[in-house]
């Protein structure tokens, strides 16, 4: 993903977050060291977004997230895939992400992939109020 897509990242944050990153914010992540952003589009449309950091060996999902109008199309999968693909490329050992614990399609997808559960953090989100489940997925090097 380049900057040319801020507005629509911004705009599937809007439409997918209760506490949306606007652009500044997503510009910041975007131009940071380590950072990685992919851009899934449906058709021609950006639909959906995900990112990771890579520090010191490991990498941390910050975001995924498709328009609700184009869930159920494998978009979410294919932006988990394209990052995982570089995690591995880089030689990270694994990926952390937390996830909320009512976010059932989102746990299914992480699952899916091979993310292990590893934690949970009570009532770390809010708005509504739900607690974190912090998964890690290892990568296991020849």
């Amino acid at each position: 993903m380049t900057s040319f897509y801020l507005d629509a990242a911004a705009a599937i944050e809007r439409a997918c977050f209760n506490e949306p990153w606007d652009k500044s914010s997503l510009r910041g992540e975007l131009s940071g060291a380590g950072a990685y952003f992919y851009i899934a589009l449906d058709g021609a449309a950006p639909a959906g977004y995900c990112g990771f950091r890579a520090v010191a060996g490991e990498g941390e999902l910050l975001r995924l997230a498709v328009l609700p109008e184009a869930r159920r199309k494998g978009l979410g999968g294919e932006l988990l895939d394209a990052a995982l693909e570089r995690v591995r490329a880089l030689g990270l050992e694994r990926l952390h992400l937390e996830v909320r614990a009512s976010n059932l399609p989102a746990l299914a997808l992480y699952e899916s992939r091979g993310f292990a559960h590893v934690g949970l953090r009570r009532g770390y989100y809010k708005n509504p109020a739900d607690d974190a489940v912090l998964m890690t997925y290892e990568i296991f090097h020849d």
